[in-house]
């Protein structure tokens, strides 16, 4: 994924990073709609809180490094996928 952002610099913004994960969900047919359950379904899938999820997926915050692994392996990409 290419960024380009104020900084100048290669990383993603919160809310690029946002739309990465969503795209990545809706690849892997979880429903993104209001109401559709995914956001949900992949908290228990991934073991990673909903309310995490939800501040991911609404562009708030940098995330630990456990939480990247954890999306990673839930998505089943490297980890340096999920970093950049």
């Amino acid at each position: 994924m290419e960024h380009s952002n104020p900084q100048g610099n290669d990383r993603a913004t919160p809310a690029e990073f946002a739309r990465w994960l969503r795209d990545q969900l809706e690849r892997r047919d979880y429903d993104m709609r209001p109401r559709g359950g995914g956001q949900g379904r992949f908290a228990t899938d991934s073991g990673i809180g909903a309310a995490t999820i939800s501040r991911i997926l609404n562009g708030q915050g940098a995330q630990d490094i456990k939480v990247l692994e954890a999306l990673a392996n839930a998505l089943d990409v490297p980890l340096a996928e999920v970093l950049v």
